[in-house]
C-alpha cells in the first residue's frame, strides 16, 4: 500500500493478518479513512513494539469499527486503547485520562493522521518534487 510504502509481500501479510481487510479473491479492496488509520495503528504496534501482527487478529475488527465510525478530524485528535486480554479496542479523546489497566497498548493517532494527510494529499510538498526530470526550458525552431 503507497500510502505506507509498504511492500507487495508486506501488504499481503498484514491483508491475511487482519480479517477486515480480506476481501477475498477477485475482489478489489476500497478503503475509507479510517482503514487507513487503522492500518497505520497496525504498522504502529509490528514497527515500534516489534509485536507480531498476529497480536492483533483477535481485535481487528474493533479497530476497524473504532477507527471508522468516526469522522476523520475527530480520528486527529484521538487515541486508540487495545486491551489484548479483554478482546477491546476503544477510541479516546487525548484529553481522557484513565486509570491503569493491567496492559493496555495506547496509541496517538495524531502522527498517524498527519503522515498520511501529508503522504496522500501532498500537503506542503514542492509540486515539482515528483517530477521525474528538472524542468528544462526546450529551445526548438520558431515559426
Amino acid at each position: 500500500m503507497a500510502a505506507f510504502s509498504l511492500s507487495k509481500q508486506r501488504w499481503r501479510t498484514i491483508r491475511a493478518a487482519l480479517p477486515p481487510l480480506d476481501t477475498g479473491p477477485g475482489h478489489a479492496p476500497c478503503f475509507s479513512a479510517g482503514y487507513f488509520v487503522a492500518v497505520g495503528v497496525a504498522k504502529v504496534v509490528t514497527d515500534q513494539l516489534g509485536s507480531p501482527l498476529s497480536t492483533l487478529s483477535p481485535v481487528a475488527f474493533g479497530l476497524f469499527e473504532s477507527c471508522t465510525n468516526v469522522p476523520w478530524f475527530q480520528l486527529e485528535r484521538s487515541r486508540i486503547s487495545i486491551i489484548l486480554s479483554e478482546q477491546k479496542v476503544e477510541l479516546l479523546a487525548t484529553d481522557v485520562a484513565r486509570g491503569p489497566t493491567e496492559l493496555e497498548i495506547l496509541i496517538s493517532l495524531e502522527p498517524i493522521t498527519r503522515a498520511l494527510r501529508e503522504r496522500l494529499l501532498d500537503v506542503d510538498v514542492d509540486p515539482q518534487h515528483n517530477l521525474a526530470f528538472s524542468p528544462v526550458i526546450a529551445a526548438g525552431q520558431r515559426r
